[in-house]
């Protein structure tokens, strides 16, 4: 081991990331980030944490290939055999025993028998009572597949009850007025230190054990997997190995790239819902769908009565949101807002688009939104704020006359807003996942990305039309932002002409 990094876990973490392009497993390197992350000093667990996140095992996961993913449960699969020794481990140590993963070698060779190819059979698919579906944790990734899933668990299993195991943030959209699913509360902290976020798994048996019933008179049931934080990328079990073959659904996002033929994330999940579960009739392929509650359907309906005092304008909504990953964002480091942001918004304004933005979260992009506003004033452009509880402040203006609307409101008014739009312009974010499932018109811009492979991965699926801008990592400079308003407005142009 190279004496130089053995006191600093970002060095460590470069140097592990370097091996394993030459095809090698830096163990020490690993436990170095490891043993900074496991501190009991918070702020030096909360540096470890973030680096062995940040730096290792997020790029592992987000090539999607195959032979990083082979490293990545091998990280993971230490990572285990590490934390369980911590005496706040205790318990987690024993549930693990319990099931015969008594090291690495078990956890690993549980994780690859998971990965093979299974149908339910034909005898069962008549006696599912419940199905339980595991959060991926972010709320765009469970808007873009685990609603599929529920699509394709409510069409092959009708009288089956759908049991969604996440917070209740995500369980919210994800339900939303459809009595069949029901939403498990389960809190995952993913900027935890690292130890919480692996005992975390402790409160994820606890629920399924609870929604199953008691032992002997549990109703038939399955779990579906769509590769959830959760259970940490399959490492971690659900239920008994015994019980998995049976019971369990795991599905990966990996793919070989020499045989990959181009397909997103959704579309592969789409594939293998069919095989597992029975395919769709021909010409009829299940996409995400969100069920709005009445009140919201409501609140968008009031503000576009606004919009709309007699010629329905076109109606675009956005959102520069990008989860607090500011290398997602087209800009500047100096910049507040970006030239490409408000460029694009003022070259949209005077195509005669409507706009509803998203406010989005935080005192950063609420900074950036407010300074859009004064920007679209100064030219003249009537603006308005409204909030989803209170769509009435657009009666202050005179009607038609607002052409900027940023609102703020919850995850689900916004959704309703969308679905009454045209058409939909965003980052890498949740608000792409929401308009496809729409069926929505999207624009997907992708920025801060470092494998080529992961805006095709994380397209959105819908019955709309989706086109997606690459551009890739800054820095971004004018010029550079210039050149993509324009490519995100011939894009727009194209989709408003094919439309009509």
């Amino acid at each position: 081991m190279n004496k130089q990094i053995t006191s600093d876990p970002a060095r460590a973490a470069r140097h592990f990331m370097k091996l394993h392009q030459e095809n090698g497993f830096a163990v020490d390197e690993l436990d170095i980030i490891i043993d900074c992350a496991v501190s009991p000093d918070a702020r030096e667990a909360q540096l470890g944490t973030h680096i062995l996140f940040s730096h290792v095992v997020e790029p592992l996961s987000d090539t999607f290939l195959l032979g990083d993913r082979k490293t990545l449960e091998k990280v993971l699969a230490h990572l285990i055999s590490r934390l369980r020794l911590l005496p706040q481990a205790i318990e987690f140590h024993q549930r693990l025993n319990q099931w015969g993963l008594d090291n690495e070698t078990d956890l690993l060779t549980r994780v690859e028998g998971i990965y093979c190819d299974k149908k339910l059979s034909p005898q069962s698919l008549g006696t599912v009572k419940k199905v339980f579906i595991l959060s991926r944790v972010t709320l765009g990734a469970d808007v873009l597949l685990n609603l599929l899933v529920i699509e394709k668990m409510k069409k092959r299993f009708p009288d089956a009850e759908i049991v969604f195991l996440g917070s209740e943030k995500n369980g919210a959209i994800l339900k939303g007025n459809q009595p069949m699913v029901r939403v498990h509360p389960l809190y995952y902290n993913r900027r935890g230190v690292l130890v919480n976020r692996f005992l975390n798994w402790l409160p994820v048996i606890q629920a399924l054990e609870q929604g199953i019933g008691e032992p002997g008179q549990e109703e038939d049931y399955i779990i579906i997997n769509t590769d959830s934080r959760l259970l940490q990328s399959g490492l971690l079990p659900i239920i008994a190995p015994a019980e998995e073959n049976k019971r369990y659904f795991y599905w990966k996002p990996s793919i070989d790239h020499e045989t990959w033929k181009g397909t997103s994330q959704a579309e592969d999940l789409r594939q293998w819902l069919e095989t597992t579960f029975g395919p769709e009739p021909p010409g009829e392929p299940i996409y995400p769908g969100l069920h709005f509650q009445d009140e919201d359907n409501a609140f968008a309906h009031k503000v576009f009565e606004i919009l709309n005092p007699g010629t329905r304008p076109f109606v675009v909504s956005m959102s520069f949101g990008v989860g607090g990953n500011l290398e997602k964002r087209v800009r500047n480091n100096s910049e507040v807002v970006s030239a490409f942001e408000l460029g694009l918004i003022l070259k949209l304004l005077a195509d005669g688009v409507t706009i509803i933005l998203d406010r989005g979260f935080g005192s950063e992009e609420f900074e950036q939104a407010a300074a859009i506003m004064q920007a679209v004033r100064g030219k003249g452009i009537e603006a308005a704020e409204v909030t989803g509880e209170n769509p009435g402040l657009l009666d202050r203006v005179k009607p038609g006359d607002v052409r900027l609307i940023v609102f703020q409101g919850t995850i689900n008014k916004f959704a309703a807003l969308i679905n009454l739009s045209d058409g939909y312009i965003g980052y890498d974010s949740l608000g792409q996942h929401l308009a496809a499932a729409l069926g929505r018109d999207v624009i997907t811009v992708f920025a801060g990305y470092h494998s080529d492979l992961f805006p095709e991965r994380w397209k959105s699926l819908g019955k709309g039309r989706i086109r997606l801008v690459k551009a890739r990592c800054g820095p971004f400079t004018l010029e550079r932002q210039a050149a993509l308003v324009e490519e995100v407005f011939e894009l727009y142009k194209s989709l408003r002409t094919q439309r009509h």
